[in-house]
């Protein structure tokens, strides 16, 4: 989900396990007076962080995971 809030962009990403109908992570992100393009510079961190948090929590298979973007 993205979106602008006053002088603000919001971004967060959710990892979803389809199957068991959950989220296993979550990555969040507000820029202060920030552009697009730097919104998009902070994508690449934040699927890393989710990777890390599945990674920690050995919840899943990391390389069994499918990455879609919704537009």
């Amino acid at each position: 989900m993205t979106g602008k809030i006053g002088a603000s962009w919001v971004i967060t990403l959710k990892l979803i396990d389809v199957a068991e109908s959950r989220v296993i992570a979550t990555a969040d992100r507000r820029l202060k007076m920030g552009t697009a393009d730097d919104l998009l510079d902070q994508i690449p961190p934040m699927v890393a962080e989710l990777f890390e948090k599945v990674q920690n929590n050995a919840v899943v298979d990391p390389n069994a995971i499918t990455v879609y973007a919704d537009g």
